[in-house]
């Protein structure tokens, strides 16, 4: 039994191993973005035909992607979903920045906080 779709689930989970439905769905998105057949996008995203079939389902009825005869070709909001990811994906690295950046100073105010005790 697949589970359910649900991209933003887990998003912001760093413990995960596996990659996210969002990320899955981007991985598509992208394979398809100047047409490709099913099984090319499957491969290229090193998906099962089960899973495969089970997201380019979700894709179409969310008008993220389309089908032209035997091809599935990246709309304009699927463009639009890749875009976001990207700019979650740059808002996510930058909080780890600001994180070191914060245990750094943290560690720091620590040490002095000690000497000066």
């Amino acid at each position: 039994m697949l589970k359910e779709i649900d991209p933003l689930k887990d998003l912001f989970n760093e413990k995960r191993t596996r990659r996210t439905s969002a990320e899955i769905i981007c991985d598509i998105l992208l394979a398809a973005q100047s047409g490709e057949r099913k099984t090319r996008i499957m491969f290229k995203c090193n998906l099962n035909p089960a899973v495969m079939q089970k997201y380019l389902g979700f894709l179409i009825k969310r008008g993220l992607i389309k089908q032209n005869g035997k091809e599935y070709v990246t709309t304009i909001e699927g463009t639009k979903f890749i875009n976001c990811l990207e700019k979650i994906t740059e808002l996510k690295q930058r909080m780890g920045q600001v994180e070191e950046e914060l245990s750094g100073l943290l560690a720091v105010s620590k040490i002095k906080g000690k000497n000066s005790a």
